[in-house]
């Protein structure tokens, strides 16, 4: 599968999950509800291809659970 925003957040929305992965020159961020509670919600990467569409969504998921208040 190839990684795109699309993708990503078809994957974060079929977990349940409310927030989506946007895109910044020269970051992505998640933004949504939950992510708008975090102390950061950037993730500092140019390319989404580093990471597979799983592997974004375990890192949304660590996300949570290190940056929620």
């Amino acid at each position: 599968m190839r990684v795109t925003l699309r993708a990503i957040n078809a994957a974060l929305k079929a977990k349940g999950y409310p927030d989506e992965l946007v895109r910044m020159p020269g970051y992505f961020y998640f933004w949504g509800p939950n992510a708008s509670n975090w102390y950061s919600s950037s993730v500092a990467t140019m390319h989404l291809g580093g990471w597979t569409v799983d592997q974004w969504v375990e890192h949304y998921e660590r996300m949570a659970k290190t940056e929620g208040r």
